[in-house]
């Protein structure tokens, strides 16, 4: 369900926009921020196209690495309720890893591939953890469920459920990062754009 409200503006050309579109916006700094904490600056690759099946088809339609590893996590409130999936490539979801675990487990062993998985799940939640922070501050709540990894023939499969959903992906210094939010808000909701996320560099919000 698509939401039109006169309550809140759009940060980057001061007119009405769609609250679920806002959302989406503060979500998209969310996974910036948190991979720019760990080091790894994410330049979002601009999409004027109709919307893809699948964040495999996104990667390809905008020229990156393809996902091999995500993370779907559920979130739900009295006015919105949705879902977030994040997903990565191999080497980048390793890079965010701390340097000592980096070097305790081989990436291509098997209890290398479950630690990648588990921790970009970590990512995940981390990532709703700053958007709802952003989204505590416009009087907006709601309770998340345990982060769902993905990889191998899973991660190729992922679609979104719902129709209102946003796609995103983002090219980083060796590999790439997507994420896609569905979100479903309730009627005259009143969402202010953050315009930007304010914790400081490094300070992880874990739920």
């Amino acid at each position: 369900m698509r939401v039109r409200s006169n309550y809140f503006m759009d940060a980057s050309n001061h007119r009405p926009d769609n609250a679920a579109d806002v959302l989406a916006g503060v979500m998209k700094r969310a996974v910036a921020s948190v991979f720019g904490a760990y080091g790894l600056p994410l330049q979002e690759v601009p999409r004027t196209g109709p919307p893809v099946a699948s964040l495999v088809a996104l990667a390809k339609e905008a020229g990156l690495d393809p996902p091999a590893v995500g993370a779907t996590i559920s979130f739900q409130g009295p006015k919105l309720r949705g879902e977030l999936l994040v997903a990565s490539t191999l080497e980048m979801t390793m890079k965010t890893r701390p340097t000592a675990q980096r070097k305790s487990v081989a990436p291509g062993s098997a209890a290398g591939q479950i630690m990648i998985r588990d921790w970009i799940g970590e990512l995940a939640n981390q990532i709703l953890g700053h958007f709802k922070m952003q989204s505590t501050r416009t009087g907006l709540s709601f309770e998340t469920g345990a982060p769902m990894p993905l990889s191998g023939h899973a991660m190729a499969l992922a679609t979104p459920k719902g129709t209102n959903t946003s796609m995103a992906g983002f090219r980083a210094s060796g590999g790439s990062v997507f994420c896609w939010f569905d979100i479903n808000c309730a009627p005259g909701i009143d969402v202010r754009p953050a315009a930007a996320l304010s914790n400081k560099e490094g300070e992880l919000i874990l739920l």
